[in-house]
């Protein structure tokens, strides 16, 4: 089941060449998730600003973080248990 969170998370990110960006961990509600693996990217506008999403397991669960690029902000979307 798919629970909607929406909330601002930390992330720490490796950024590559253009528009290449790997999240390695983010943490939520003062826990750590390693990513273990990226399954999906996708980019998409938000108004005038680009968000670029990520769907990410940390090996239990998926993720869906988005990193939006003009306020340079991260915000976990939503997470789906034993995903």
């Amino acid at each position: 089941m798919v629970t909607e969170i929406d909330q601002p998370i930390s992330v720490g990110a490796v950024f590559g060449p253009p528009d290449k960006i790997r999240p390695a961990w983010f943490v939520w509600k003062g826990r750590k998730h390693l990513v273990r693996e990226v399954t999906y990217t996708w980019n998409q506008r938000e108004g005038n600003a680009w968000v670029q999403n990520f769907a990410v397991s940390d090996g239990a669960n998926l993720y869906h973080i988005a990193y939006h690029r003009d306020a340079m902000t991260w915000r976990l979307i939503a997470m789906e248990e034993g995903g």
